[in-house]
């Protein structure tokens, strides 16, 4: 990491003024097979520390000295993090399986892991450059360093963010059963309370883990920002969320800001009592100036008899076979219907799988489509008031 974060300073020495944005991979623990070590104790773990973040790097997350005056245009961050191995001392860890004589086992990853962090939010609070920041693939630990006022401080400085949790299908199951999966994301909103100037947000939860309803009482984790959260937001988008009341308590406090709002392979719950009508039904009656409105199924869920028994199509239940038509005619028609889809946690896979009979049900009943079809009428209008209204009386 040291050499690589070296030959980064001697690019930006000579092509500064052309870069906008910084991109780091944290890797965990250290390469050791690459680290020829003394025998003394005690003296490994805090080598490893010390290569983890060595000098080089500390200097591009925090840019002092010449180096900020040299990065003109940079106002953009990218963390990314790689586990190492990628699921089972971070599966062990969520499921509790790691009580203190299996946490003192791997004591040494899991300290290097929160110091990696306390370290690299510390420094990144120093750089006073960043309006933008991206986290890939954030791992489920405790961050202490969020607490920071020097770093809630800067959070306040950040105009968009983007945010991926961990949550890998490597030997993971349904991620929000893990007691550890609960404490992280309710953590997260020690994040996003801060996130006072940031206009854009994306917010990606695994699909192993989705997050929202709460309401539900089950074994689900509410959304991590609140009503409250975020007064200048003006685009959302939630990828591998829940559709819930939460939610729309949200959209309903921030209706007279929000211009846009993409729904990336979110989904109801089967059997629940709020589903995507009560969803659309509560946007629409919020007064919203919403302009923008993306409901995109990228990545289809599996249905519990794809999951247990077979993909192969004619071995399908007549359910699943007729759902798969219906998908097949939405994508040859002109006349846009959708397919709204719904899940049901099953509790042998541990993880959201489509509801066949409830998503074709809700199909053929339509209550869905003329919720949204309701709701894209008021999305057309707002975007052609927008087309002909000055910025400032349109409030954005």
């Amino acid at each position: 990491m040291g050499s690589e974060a070296n030959n980064v300073l001697a690019i930006l020495e000579k092509y500064g003024q052309h870069v906008k944005e910084l991109k780091f991979c944290g890797r965990y623990p250290a390469n050791k097979s690459s680290i020829t070590t003394p025998s003394t104790p005690g003296w490994e773990v805090g080598y490893w520390r010390k290569q983890m973040l060595p000098e080089s790097t500390r200097s591009l997350l925090k840019l002092d000295g010449p180096l900020n005056e040299k990065l003109i245009v940079l106002d953009t961050i990218t963390i990314g993090f790689d586990s190492d191995p990628p699921s089972m001392l971070l599966f062990q860890y969520l499921h509790g399986y790691l009580n203190d004589g299996g946490l003192r086992h791997h004591s040494q990853n899991i300290l290097l892991l929160n110091d990696l962090m306390a370290k690299t939010w510390t420094l990144l609070s120093e750089n006073p450059k960043i309006r933008h920041l991206k986290l890939q693939e954030l791992p489920p630990t405790f961050i202490e360093a969020w607490t920071f006022p020097s770093v809630t401080a800067w959070f306040r400085q950040l105009e968009s963010l983007e945010v991926s949790l961990w949550g890998r299908s490597l030997g993971m199951t349904h991620c929000t059963g893990y007691p550890r999966y609960f404490k992280f994301c309710f953590g997260l909103e020690e994040l996003f309370r801060h996130l006072e100037a940031v206009k854009t947000l994306k917010f990606k939860s695994g699909r192993e883990g989705m997050l929202g309803l709460v309401d539900d009482g089950n074994d689900h984790i509410r959304l991590p920002f609140r009503p409250n959260h975020l007064p200048n937001l003006r685009r959302l988008e939630l990828v591998n969320c829940f559709v819930c009341p939460e939610l729309s308590h949200f959209l309903e406090a921030h209706a007279r800001s929000l211009d846009t709002l993409v729904l990336r392979d979110c989904c109801a719950k089967a059997g629940f009592e709020f589903g995507w009508s009560n969803f659309l039904e509560s946007i629409s009656s919020t007064n919203s100036i919403l302009s923008d409105l993306q409901i995109l199924s990228e990545l289809a869920l599996m249905t519990s008899y794809e999951f247990h028994f077979t993909r192969n199509v004619r071995d399908l239940p007549k359910v699943e076979r007729e759902l798969m038509g219906v998908r097949e005619s939405l994508r040859n028609q002109k006349i846009p219907r959708r397919l709204f889809e719904y899940a049901l946690i099953c509790e042998a896979a541990h993880k959201p799988l489509l509801d066949p009979e409830v998503t074709l049900s809700m199909y053929h009943d339509g209550s869905d489509q003329r919720a949204y079809d309701e709701l894209i009428n008021i999305v057309k209008l707002n975007a052609l008031n927008k087309r002909t209204r000055k910025p400032e009386a349109w409030g954005l």
